[in-house]
């Protein structure tokens, strides 16, 4: 009898940062290979570029000169993320929109109310930011329009200071003013006036230099500045006839990626119009141990349509654009077989912390139309958004997703609302939500709610909810949002807001 083994090819990264020039590209003819670092995580594939040392410039303003042909977006200085120049600074500050007062000016005078490509704005201290700037100079400033539970991402037509008016380059594509009751808030980014705090950048585009202002500490031989100029680390694409199979990344520490900014940018729920920065698609078997994930633009890792069977296992996230770990595929809203959806992945033994920090409605985990996975024994912490999502829009009726013994904690932090520790939306039969703890979930307070613990929304259907500890919420541990089928049994929730009851039901069903 004659046996025949399948050898994985084992290619060892030795210590030191490994400098990409274009992402690492697996096919259909690469299945098996064990791509392997140091194990103390010394060995580093980034996607980044080091600038040259900085200078400093007049009124202690540091300067650097950006290498032709990069645009940078993004930017770490002495391993640290940079905030690019934004008004106002600080969490949980906000200028804001008018009620009723979207605009468009054609140019002639005329006015249509309501159509989305002009607003008003209540704090006159916007404009004396934008005074001066030529066409060029404010279509690179953005507008970064905060939703409840999403953003968009707006260039600047023109100004018109004596109405109180901002025309955008776009159309927005979330209708504002659907909820009247929500005051609508936004941040101006990447204007030189607006780089007046430690930590913040400005590029110059015509003189092609990086500006910065120095965080207490830093010297200018003490730290130098990287910029990404890879939007992604790893592209792994089969097809749904063959499949890339039998990867494994292990010990490896990935850094630095970056992301361009289109015309605007509506970014969804969970940045589902947001990619990955590591991306599988039609494969099967792909596993990450033991691996690091840091300084990132997009989702670190997204398991899309047709990956199946994979893992991601003892790994690290930080300083996260967006997201953690991405499974599935948004809008999927016809029934497919379940063989056909990305399934069978499991998150476990993970550590996911400061997220969202480019796109705030970053989350942890995201499932969407996917089948039969597992995220256990994760820690969570640090998001602007929620813990773990996972949203049915229609693909499946029996997603069976289980998620348990995560402990998940400090999310919000006052910036995103209508958000939960763990957040399930659609059918969701044969889903099993047990022995999880989550505790300090803070929402930002546009009515006061959307700070939940367990929260069960949008048609989520047969979900059991067994045995969590649930703790120190905005408003209500439990939020059920019109669903039904959905079993809440043996759980403990306590220490709420004043007044605020332990379970709520926010829509009755009829009949």
């Amino acid at each position: 009898m004659i046996s025949t083994f399948l050898l994985a090819v084992v290619l060892d990264f030795p210590p030191g940062i490994h400098r990409l020039s274009a992402p690492i590209c697996l096919g259909t003819n690469d299945s098996h290979p064990v791509l392997r670092g140091a194990a103390d995580g010394s060995t580093v594939i980034s996607g980044g570029c080091e600038l040259p040392p900085f200078e400093v410039g007049e009124k202690g303003v540091w300067h650097v000169r950006v290498p032709d042909g990069i645009v940078p977006e993004q930017l770490w200085v002495g391993g640290r993320r940079a905030q690019r120049a934004v008004s106002p600074n600080g969490i949980g500050n906000y200028y804001h929109i008018r009620q009723n007062a979207f605009e468009e000016d054609d140019g002639t005078g005329r006015i249509d109310d309501l159509s989305g490509r002009a607003f008003h704005v209540e704090e006159k201290e916007v404009f004396p930011l934008l005074a001066g700037l030529s066409e060029r100079e404010l279509h690179e400033v953005f507008v970064h329009a905060y939703f409840a539970w999403d953003t968009e991402w707006l260039r600047i037509r023109r100004a018109v200071p004596d109405r109180d008016l901002i025309v955008l380059t776009a159309k927005t594509k979330r209708d504002f003013f659907r909820w009247k009751k929500w005051q609508l808030r936004f941040k101006i980014e990447n204007c030189r006036a607006a780089l007046d705090a430690p930590g913040e950048w400005w590029f110059d585009s015509k003189a092609r230099e990086i500006l910065y202002l120095p965080r207490p500490g830093e010297t200018t031989d003490t730290v130098r500045a990287e910029v990404p100029t890879l939007e992604r680390w790893v592209s792994i694409e089969g097809t749904p006839e063959k499949p890339v199979t039998d990867i494994v990344f292990s010990n490896l520490t990935f850094a630095c990626a970056g992301h361009r900014m289109p015309e605007m940018l509506f970014v969804g729920q969970s940045t589902f119009n947001v990619g990955g920065t590591i991306e599988a698609r039609n494969a099967r078997r792909i596993h990450f141990r033991n691996c690091r994930f840091r300084a990132t633009s997009r989702n670190a890792i997204w398991f899309c349509d047709g990956t199946r069977e994979s893992s991601v296992v003892g790994c690290t996230f930080a300083d996260l654009g967006a997201g953690g770990v991405r499974i599935g595929q948004p809008y999927l809203s016809k029934p497919r077989p379940r063989e056909t959806l990305a399934g069978l992945v499991t998150v476990e033994d993970n550590v996911f912390a400061q997220g969202g920090r480019l796109f705030p409605e970053g989350t942890a985990v995201d499932i969407d139309n996917a089948v039969d996975c597992r995220v256990v024994h994760n820690e969570i912490l640090d998001f602007f958004y929620t813990g773990i999502h996972c949203d049915q829009s229609g693909a499946t009726s029996e997603p069976r997703t289980y998620i348990a013994f995560n402990r998940i904690h400090d999310l919000g932090r006052g910036v995103m609302c209508d958000m939960g520790g763990i957040y399930l939306t659609g059918p969701e039969r044969g889903s099993v939500v047990e022995g999880n703890v989550v505790s300090g979930v803070w929402s930002y307070s546009y009515t006061g709610a959307g700070g939940t613990g367990l929260y069960s929304d949008e048609k989520c259907t047969g979900a059991v909810f067994a045995s969590n500890l649930v703790y120190r919420t905005k408003t209500s541990p439990v939020n059920q949002h019109y669903g039904w089928d959905n079993v809440f049994v043996n759980n403990i929730l306590a220490l709420t807001t004043p007044e605020r009851p332990l379970l709520v039901r926010t829509r009755q069903e009829q009949g």
